[in-house]
């Protein structure tokens, strides 16, 4: 009975070991010869952005987050005689405000003032990170940050502009 439990206390500690030394070759030949590359572009998100022209995207802005962090965004100016509001575009997870450039541009052209934000770590802002509390996709600290943003007033559209109500 005793050989039988050392028998397969033998086959354990064996089974062990080269599995131990199995993960070991791994992490060596990974730190010799590099871990995994870069995985290629996903095309289906990178793929529009081939045709569009960044060369008239407006400079990077910044103002000051809730926190204190410098955050950035761009700016376009409304073209035209009149001012028809603001407009404010959040980039979605893995953009930044470059992405939003050509609705931005088609805002802008339509006669709106609107502000492309790059949100705590994208973009310009992808170095700030949040001190404490939730991760930096918290839409209640974007509220926050935002509220801290300086925005130009723009005299009240003509509801004969929009399809939908205008609010008060």
């Amino acid at each position: 009975m005793f050989n039988a439990i050392e028998g397969m206390v033998k086959i354990l500690f064996y089974a062990l070991s080269s599995t131990a030394l199995i993960v070991l070759l791994m992490v060596t030949a990974a730190l010799v010869w590099g871990g995994p590359g870069m995985p290629a572009p996903i095309t289906s998100i990178n793929d529009p952005f081939k045709s569009v022209d960044f060369s008239n995207m407006p400079p990077l802005k910044h103002y000051q987050g809730a926190d204190g962090a410098k955050l950035f965004y761009r700016e376009y100016m409304p073209q035209g005689a009149s001012n028809k509001g603001s407009a404010v575009l959040v980039h979605g997870s893995s953009a930044s405000s470059d992405s939003m450039h050509p609705m931005a541009t088609a805002l802008s052209a339509a006669g709106v003032h609107v502000y492309s934000l790059d949100v705590r770590g994208h973009g310009a802002s992808g170095h700030t990170r949040l001190v404490s509390g939730h991760p930096p996709d918290d839409w209640d600290h974007l509220l926050r940050e935002s509220q801290s943003f300086n925005f130009v007033p723009a005299p009240a559209p003509d509801s004969s502009d929009f399809a939908g109500p205008v609010p008060a």
